[in-house]
């Protein structure tokens, strides 16, 4: 079972995705390795995405990054799942904008508490699917706001630079 677009996936406890008739009701869902059990089978999608976990995973990347810098608004995480390649691409769940460094970090800390996966973007115009949330997660854009020349020395032609 796959409903709408790619970053729902439910799984039923003990039976991996088998989605049956009789099994209607109050289920296990699991949403890329964020877990709610308030979810049934017949939920419409923005149930399922709405889920507990998924709204306290945005508001702790949202504590990181202020708001205006967290997105899962179906544009901007289709945008961040597709690069320029031939073949076509899975969005994230959510995309995170930090400014630093220091941001990044926290990002990590808590996806990795959440178990959900990290997809680093730069401008998207790879070829190869490498920014292709396979499995979801979140996806961290470091080129809207971590775009700055941070030192540039002159007498050996160098230049420390953020990723953007």
């Amino acid at each position: 079972y796959r409903a709408g677009f790619a970053c729902v996936e439910p799984v039923l406890a003990g039976q991996a995705g088998i989605l049956r008739p009789e099994n209607v009701g109050p289920t296990f869902v699991q949403l890329r390795g964020i877990q709610s059990s308030n979810v049934s089978s017949q939920a419409p999608l923005e149930a399922v995405v709405k889920t507990d976990s998924v709204k306290q995973l945005k508001e702790e990347l949202e504590a990181i990054v202020g708001a205006s810098n967290v997105s899962s608004g179906e544009s901007v995480i289709r945008q961040h799942g597709q690069d320029e390649g031939p073949h076509a691409g899975n969005s994230p769940d959510i995309v995170v904008f930090p400014s630093s460094t220091e941001e990044v970090s926290q990002i990590c800390k808590i996806c990795t508490h959440h178990n959900v996966p990290i997809i680093a973007y730069g401008t998207g115009t790879g070829l190869e699917g490498g920014i292709s949330a396979v499995e979801g997660g979140v996806c961290v854009n470091v080129s809207k706001n971590m775009n700055k020349i941070l030192e540039v020395h002159q007498e050996d032609f160098c230049a420390v630079v953020q990723p953007g």
